[in-house]
């Protein structure tokens, strides 16, 4: 059903300092007495996240709620990307409001860790498993709002990190980001789609990475891009995936499983859900040779984790409906926050039947000879 959402009352502008004093004394609160997080942690970037979605058009909050149709379906098509660009607008503010800024759950590298560290530890990981050298070219496929890219270029002095996205206000995100981090002559994110040729020369890049986007391969194949990918990979470069994947514990004709994955689906936003098989056979047919694939990390369960996001944003949803309640936020802030937090658990649940996981890694190499 369609939801009618109206826009931000008069009354609420006229509230205009009040909203977002208030907004943010709730943000302080969850971030410091949920996770005792410092005043200071990533308040800024989320109360800039409400902002945006407090004054987002109507139009752009229900096209959002109608994407995820989208993720009901088998595949990527030319006619339902449109879809995918509808849920990110909305979806990177919603990510930024919390711990994964960066969209992705990483891999448990270290067991006391949180999301943050996790990711930074996943990313030098990742660093190494690319083997990049001082002065590297380095391509993040699916870049979001750059900020892994950043990280890569901070841990590898002198290289120069380029990035594509699909959605503009991301692509904007980043570039704003990597002018604010003094590293615009390193970072250059572009406007582009991965499912049509990427818009690079050949042999350009010594490392290409992609963490979690390849379920958005134009009709679930994954070979295309992975040849892109080899194209503008120098002979002797590697690529690096993290994605999500069924594993064999999966069973196609058992109606439990069937249902978990297509709410998990609806959670994380996948749309084809490829075996590791799949990825290893693209890589192999685009003429990459595989060094090494599995879940890293000290724990191949995501679970701890997931638990920790979930139980996040469900507090803060409790503190939005307050908001809500109280005429300072505007009705369909409760509206998307419902939407974003539904079916939290079914990705805990597969992760911990090893039905699935979204941190399967690929490294391959292009022979030095190609």
């Amino acid at each position: 059903k369609k939801t009618a959402f109206q826009g931000v009352p008069a009354t609420h502008k006229r509230m205009g300092f009040w909203v977002w004093v208030a907004v943010a004394a709730v943000l302080a609160l969850v971030y410091k007495l949920r996770f005792k997080i410092p005043f200071y942690y990533n308040i800024s970037t989320a109360l800039r996240s409400f902002m945006i979605l407090y004054r987002m058009p109507q139009d752009k909050i229900q096209a959002f709620m109608d994407s995820y149709d989208v993720y009901t379906e088998d595949a990527i098509t030319p006619e339902n990307t449109h879809k995918i660009v509808d849920y990110y607008y909305v979806l990177n503010h919603l990510c930024a409001a919390g711990e994964i800024e960066k969209m992705y759950l990483p891999p448990v590298m270290h067991a006391d860790a949180g999301i943050l560290k996790n990711q930074e530890l996943y990313e030098e990981k990742m660093v190494k498993d690319l083997d990049l050298k001082r002065g590297a070219t380095v391509l993040d496929v699916g870049c979001g709002r750059g900020r892994v890219a950043a990280h890569v270029a901070r841990l590898v002095p002198d290289s120069k990190v380029s990035g594509v996205n699909i959605e503009n206000s991301q692509v904007e995100n980043a570039n704003e980001y990597a002018a604010y981090c003094g590293m615009a002559d390193r970072l250059q994110i572009k406007r582009a789609d991965f499912n049509e040729p990427l818009p690079f020369d050949d042999a350009t890049f010594n490392g290409i990475y992609q963490i979690q986007v390849m379920s958005l391969c134009r009709n679930g194949d994954l070979k295309p891009l992975c040849k892109e990918m080899y194209r503008v990979c120098k002979p002797g470069g590697r690529v690096c995936f993290c994605d999500w994947v069924k594993l064999p514990a999966f069973n196609e004709q058992d109606p439990r499983h069937v249902d978990l994955f297509k709410r998990c689906k609806l959670l994380i936003g996948a749309v084809c859900t490829p075996r590791p098989e799949d990825f290893i056979a693209a890589l192999e047919a685009a003429g990459f040779k595989m060094i090494h694939h599995g879940v890293p990390g000290v724990d191949s369960h995501q679970d701890k984790m997931v638990e920790r996001a979930h139980s996040f944003f469900m507090a803060m949803w409790s503190c939005v409906k307050v908001l809500v309640a109280l005429h300072i936020l505007p009705q369909f802030f409760d509206v998307v926050f419902n939407r974003f937090n539904r079916d939290g658990t079914t990705l805990t649940e597969g992760d911990r039947e090893n039905l699935w996981t979204t941190v399967y890694q690929f490294v391959a190499e292009k022979p030095k000879s190609a």
